[in-house]
């Protein structure tokens, strides 16, 4: 029934009057309307946002009384007392070190290798391997970590290698 209706509205003929007058109340009722209040744009704040977080950023840099919270801030966190980074060693090769963290192989570029959790160790004689005594046993591991043997030895403490390159020994 829609389809028919729509057909036959479609197909009735316009008056020319017919669509004068409808614009004419379309026109008078626009012009009566109370308009819109305009719709809040948060875009429009962006630039806004941006400007007072660098005027606050300039004032925090600039200003004593930004230095002085920045400061207070940093004492906060505990900057001033924090330890210096490793970047890099001041000379060619690699270092052993060893305590209670356990032991590293540090390379000349800073990069550091956890061997495990041994707080005692010392290189072989030409720096192949490294000795480490921790946790009731003694091993031998490559720079990289990965062990080469393992004694189990109560007590074990103060690695160190002796003998010459081909006849190598262990104490």
């Amino acid at each position: 029934m829609n389809r028919t209706l729509r057909a036959r509205l479609e197909s009735a003929p316009l008056d020319a009057d017919a669509e004068a007058r409808a614009w004419e109340l379309v026109r008078a009722a626009h012009a009566e309307r109370t308009p819109a209040r305009p719709r809040f744009r948060p875009r429009a704040l962006v630039p806004v946002a941006a400007a007072a977080v660098v005027a606050a950023i300039a004032a925090a840099a600039f200003s004593p009384p930004g230095r002085a919270v920045v400061e207070a801030v940093r004492r906060t966190l505990g900057v001033e007392g924090a330890a210096p980074a490793l970047f890099r060693l001041p000379a060619p090769g690699r270092i052993l070190v060893s305590g209670a963290g356990g032991a590293w192989v540090v390379s000349a570029d800073g990069t550091r290798r956890l061997l495990g959790r041994y707080p005692e160790a010392a290189w072989s004689p030409h720096a192949l391997y490294v000795l480490a005594a921790g946790g009731g046993e003694l091993s031998a591991l490559a720079p990289d970590g990965s062990p080469r043997w393992k004694l189990a030895r109560p007590g074990a403490s103060l690695p160190a290698w002796g003998g010459t390159r081909t006849d190598t020994r262990v104490a």
